[in-house]
């Protein structure tokens, strides 16, 4: 009797002891299959670059991976280095790889009717900052986060109007040409110097943003025209990088009186822009924000909600220089 009873006792031991085992394992394997899931369903946003080497570039790539992170995003980064081509390729790559949402800068305006077809169709929204292409904001697009460059280049040409009398003899620093900030700033300034004779292009050179290219540029025209006794006044660069540029190429021109004589105005709010205005050897700068990080993940977590967005949000810039460059605390 005792036997059996000891072999019931041990019966219950062993089949507790599996029981306990199973369970255990279960809880394990759902604990993995958890885990899984969680990193399965966050949700990635691919963003197309079209450079990342100026300091602009560097802070609004850096603004967007920070927002990513605060947003619980995963962020895809691809940088085109100024090629359609490329971008084209990267836009594509993206795609592939099933990303819930796509940004882009775009390198230039046309182009990209296809690739966005192909967006479209994997039901992916669009999002583009600080440039834009020929399209239907809306249709073409979801939306397009950027600053006025009209406006920018308008405020350029007028607040040199303001700061000098009688003729103004201006050289042009562009950038990317087809990029659309490119375009809309151009346009801008020649508006008003359309309307204002006094205020005379007299040339514009392609610098693609770029500080090298405006130094090489600015050096060989500034000493051109020394040579030819035609007076330059003025230089409006599309961007601080380029204005920058300008100055170093004055500087080693043996012309160094020339940045007191002549009105240097950029674009963007670079803290060595800000620094030069304030030593004197930069006229101006219009601020142009790269802090696109927040707008663009405000935008998407409204998407998320299944709210609309505005199909154009345009970030106003101010015109910076010795009378108030004390208050430009966005400087990157």
């Amino acid at each position: 009797m005792r036997r059996n009873i000891l072999s019931l006792v041990y019966a219950v031991i062993v089949s507790l002891f599996l029981v306990v085992l199973v369970s255990c394992g279960k809880l394990k394997e759902e604990h993995v299959k958890t885990d899984n899931d969680t990193s399965l369903t966050k949700k990635s946003v691919g963003f197309s670059l079209a450079v990342t080497t100026n300091p602009f570039d560097v802070a609004e790539k850096k603004s967007l991976e920070n927002s990513a992170k605060e947003n619980g995003f995963k962020a895809k980064f691809r940088d085109a280095r100024g090629k359609l081509t490329q971008q084209q390729a990267d836009i594509e790559s993206l795609i592939s790889e099933k990303i819930n949402y796509l940004v882009v800068v775009p390198v230039k305006e046309n182009g990209f009717k296809g690739i966005f077809y192909t967006a479209h169709q994997a039901g992916l929204p669009i999002i583009l900052i600080n440039r834009s292409i020929n399209g239907v904001p809306g249709k073409d697009f979801d939306a397009l986060i950027t600053s006025d460059g009209y406006w920018e280049g308008q405020a350029a040409a007028e607040w040199l109007l303001k700061n000098k009398e009688d003729k103004i003899n201006v050289v042009q620093l562009v950038g990317t040409p087809g990029a659309s900030i490119t375009e809309a700033r151009t346009a801008g300034f020649r508006a008003v110097a359309r309307k204002h004779k006094r205020l005379k292009i007299l040339e514009s050179k392609v610098c693609d943003f770029s500080k090298s290219a405006a130094y090489d540029k600015t050096k060989e025209t500034i000493t051109i025209y020394t040579q030819t006794n035609v007076k330059v006044d003025a230089i409006f660069a599309q961007n601080d990088n380029m204005a920058l540029g300008a100055i170093e190429a004055i500087k080693d021109a043996g012309l160094n009186s020339l940045t007191k004589d002549i009105l240097i105005i950029g674009i963007d709010g670079q803290k060595e822009a800000k620094e030069a205005i304030e030593k004197g050897e930069m006229s101006a700068t219009i601020s142009s924000s790269p802090y696109y990080g927040s707008i663009v993940f405000k935008n998407i977590k409204d998407l998320e909600a299944g709210k609309k967005i505005e199909p154009v949000q345009t970030i106003k810039g101010k015109v910076y220089d010795k009378s108030n460059i004390s208050e430009l605390t966005t400087a990157f």
